[in-house]
Parts: C-alpha cells; structure tokens; sequence
C-alpha cells in the first residue's frame, strides 16, 4: 500500500450532501469520469445506495470490509455506512449507476405492511452492504 492509500484509508468520511430534484424523493446519479486520486472520496450519507458498476474491476471499500468488485455488480449499502466510489482511474470502470434514497422514501409505514417483510430485512441487512 502507498503512503497516498495510507493516508486516504485512514481519514475520518466525509458526510455527503444528498439534494434531489424538488420533487423526488430519490437521487440517481451516472457517474463516467475517472477521478483524479488512486481512490475515490471516502464519504457517508443518511441515505441508501444502489449501486451497479459497468465494467471494469477494483478494490471495494465499504465500512470495514475491503474487498474486489468485477463488472456488472450490484451493490446495495445501508444509511450511514462509509464508502469509496468505484469509478477511479485505476479500476477501468465504464460507469457506475448510483441510486441513492431514503428509507422512508415511499411514506412512513410502507415498509411495515405484511407484504414488505422480505423487502424490510433486505434494508436492514445492507446496514453492512450486500452484494446483489
């Protein structure tokens, strides 16, 4: 590992400010830039991502799990949870499409109603980030 990993990976994250349009109540996002550091901003938010990567392979850095991603994944990772980007210049990722919402984003009880229990543990398992 580089100083310049070192120094990244040791750094408090960063609370990312999440704006959707007036009007929805949920963000997507398409992210084709490479950025210009080894690795991408080291951030959390108070809301869920989805995440699926287009091409491309690399390091996978979520809370206190650092693993590799290969093309085509689906991510999902709860509020609060600290992560880097998979989009850098190192990973040959094409893009990288980031849905991002809160959980309470189709009204207060939906997710308590008999049909969502599935869809509820789900949620609270992606506190750690899940693998789709």
């Amino acid at each position: 590992m580089d100083s310049m990993e070192q120094h990244n990976i040791s750094k408090s994250p960063k609370l990312e400010q999440i704006s959707p349009s007036i009007g929805s109540s949920f963000l997507v996002r398409r992210y084709a830039d490479k950025c210009e550091n080894d690795l991408a901003n080291w951030h959390f938010h108070p809301e869920l991502e989805l995440v699926y990567v287009n091409g491309g392979s690399g390091k996978r850095h979520i809370g206190k799990n650092l693993s590799y991603f290969n093309k085509g994944e689906l991510i999902l990772m709860g509020a609060y949870l600290p992560h880097y980007g998979f989009t850098n210049r190192l990973s040959g990722t094409e893009s990288e499409i980031v849905i991002q919402f809160k959980e309470d984003f189709l009204g207060d009880g939906f997710f308590n109603t008999p049909e969502m229990v599935n869809i509820k543990r789900l949620l609270e398992l992606s506190k750690k980030g899940l693998l789709l």
